[in-house]
């Protein structure tokens, strides 16, 4: 017969990683609709190609966020069953499906929080950033997570070893497709910051004389 050993923190690992990842793209995709509204009134280079990053990446930020938290969610199921088994206990696990996220525009809740001056856009820009960071760190680890749940557990593999590989190479892929179009929208937020300073410091220069 064979022993199934296991890690009992990865439950807990699993469902703290899924809230963070909730948080996370729910904080992102407010973030990219209200910027793109914004966006649409700005003619500056940087402001125009952030901006159509904005609306290629809604879409696949929003397919990517249910996709992703529903394999988590599997990952989930997982382990609380594997946790079951080792503790000779009842798993009583139910998968349900994940919508995407979907975000309209709110003219009175963008107006109180972005505001229509380089100084405030330049910000929001700077948090969105943050925004784009925080997400690309919790991808990394929940790369991580995955590996611990096949690393810290003994357990007959072979049922589900070809499912299981071939899901976390999707889900792999997918992970570094993320990351590459989170990088690519943090430059652009980067280089918007620059140009809005660069707006802010003429106009106070011009102020001045």
């Amino acid at each position: 017969m064979n022993t199934i050993t296991f890690n009992k923190d990865l439950p807990g690992k699993t469902r703290s990683m899924i809230s963070g990842l909730e948080e996370k793209f729910s904080t992102l995709l407010q973030q990219m609709t209200y910027f793109k509204a914004e966006l649409d009134r700005h003619h500056g280079k940087a402001a125009v190609r952030l901006q159509e990053k904005m609306v290629k990446n809604l879409d696949f930020f929003s397919k990517l966020s249910s996709r992703l938290l529903y394999f988590a969610d599997t990952v989930l199921n997982f382990v609380n069953a594997v946790a079951a088994l080792d503790s000779a206990a009842c798993a009583t696990n139910t998968l349900t499906s994940r919508a995407e996220y979907q975000y309209t525009f709110s003219t009175n809740r963008f107006e109180e929080e972005v505001k229509l001056t380089p100084h405030a856009l330049k910000d929001e820009t700077e948090q969105f950033e943050g925004t784009l960071i925080a997400v690309d760190d919790l991808l990394t680890e929940f790369h991580t997570l995955l590996n611990q749940v096949i690393y810290e557990t003994t357990f007959p593999w072979d049922d589900v070893d070809a499912s299981w590989h071939s899901a976390k190479t999707q889900i792999s892929s997918i992970i570094q497709m993320a990351k590459h179009r989170i990088e690519d929208m943090s430059k652009s937020a980067h280089l918007l910051i620059d140009e809005l300073t660069r707006v802010d410091n003429l106009l106070s220069h011009q102020m001045i004389k």
